[in-house]
């Protein structure tokens, strides 16, 4: 009975040392080079930088740390499919100003802007981001780059609205995945494509603004009963495809109706 007791008082040590190793979540900042991979520990450091470099983290992100992306590295990182996608979640701190590059990832953590923050999705790839996206007292925009496909889709709180500069801009299942603000098409300057589409049966009631200085082709193409019900402002000239409902909805409401 006491060697019992006695294996019963070793375990319950053991437990007690071990589980706060495993349970723990950590606070890492962003301190890698411009678009280097974050699954590489010294990309990242356990306290608030001075400046980019100096990781001094001890392993990659796990699927319980916070992420934060501060103004004093302003580089840019990559995610790849081979990161846990439930991390704690990510914090773009004041001022930071490096693009997120996401590979054929979903994220499914929350998001806190606390400035602007920019997501790029290359060539034939997709991203996902299906966490909460909140920006508290502030009025902070996701701003999606490259030609890929991203995919957004919580109930989330932000708005300072979604530009989608080029690519394809999914937002899906949920009525405010882009938030409450203006979703606006196009660049002001080049010539990149940019889509708003939908593939949900789901009402967007979010402002949608074509911006103007893009030649580029700027569109909405949404299937399935998808509706874009938000006064649209027009600046430049605009597409519809595929997307009946829309324009139901909308043909009302157009400003500068001649550049339909």
């Amino acid at each position: 009975m006491i060697k019992l007791k006695y294996i019963i008082f070793l375990v319950a040590v053991c437990v007690a040392i071990v589980m706060p190793a495993f349970s723990q979540a950590a606070t890492l900042y962003w301190v890698g080079n411009d678009g280097a991979n974050i699954n590489v520990a010294s990309n990242w450091k356990t306290t608030d930088p001075a400046s980019c470099g100096g990781g001094n983290a001890s392993s990659a992100p796990t699927n319980a740390d916070t992420l934060i992306f501060d103004a004093d590295c302003d580089n840019g990182a990559t995610f790849n499919a081979s990161i846990t996608a439930s991390t704690g979640g990510i914090t773009i701190s004041s001022g930071y100003a490096g693009t997120i590059t996401l590979t054929n990832l979903t994220y499914a953590n929350p998001i806190t802007l606390q400035d602007n923050a920019t997501f790029s999705v290359n060539s034939t790839n997709t991203g996902t981001l299906s966490g909460v996206i909140s920006d508290g007292a502030g009025s902070f925009s996701i701003i999606k780059t490259g030609t890929g496909t991203l995919y957004i889709g919580a109930n989330s709180t932000f708005d300072g609205g979604v530009i989608i500069k080029s690519g394809i801009l999914y937002p899906s299942v949920n009525a405010n995945a882009v938030g409450t603000g203006s979703i606006t098409i196009g660049d002001t300057t080049g010539s990149a494509n940019a889509t708003l589409s939908g593939y949900t049966e789901t009402s967007f009631a979010n402002p949608i603004i074509v911006a103007a200085g893009s030649s580029g082709t700027l569109s909405i193409s949404a299937t399935n009963k998808v509706v874009y019900s938000g006064a649209i402002t027009l600046n430049n000239n605009f597409y519809s495809q595929q997307c009946c409902c829309f324009v139901i909805c909308n043909m009302l409401k157009l400003i500068n109706s001649s550049k339909l």
